[in-house]
């Protein structure tokens, strides 16, 4: 089944084979439906004529509309993350080191 496009409460999919289209309440697909596109392809389980289940994709691509801010700090790199002290055995390279004789 291809899934075609959203009709107020249901879900309209088209049989690829024979072209009927079958209009699915949004309640018999639950969270699956966050993640259905124009378009993708997805196999409805059916027992007579309940769905049961909803094959999806392995993965799709879906675009982040909104975030939260992010809190000062939280980076992946910056100084926020950088140690700021080092231990005393700590050197920046060999010939840093003295020796005294």
């Amino acid at each position: 089944m291809q899934y075609l496009y959203r009709d107020a409460d249901d879900y309209v999919f088209m049989d690829s084979s024979n072209y009927e289209q079958l209009a699915v309440p949004s309640a018999s697909l639950g969270d699956s439906s966050n993640y259905l596109k124009v378009g993708d392809g997805a196999i409805l389980q059916l027992y007579g004529d309940e769905i049961v289940g909803v094959d999806l994709p392995a993965s799709v691509e879906l675009t982040v509309t909104e975030t939260e801010p992010g809190i000062q700090g939280d980076r992946v790199s910056g100084r926020a993350n950088r140690p700021r002290s080092r231990p005393a055995w700590w050197s920046r390279s060999p010939s840093s080191s003295t020796s005294t004789t």
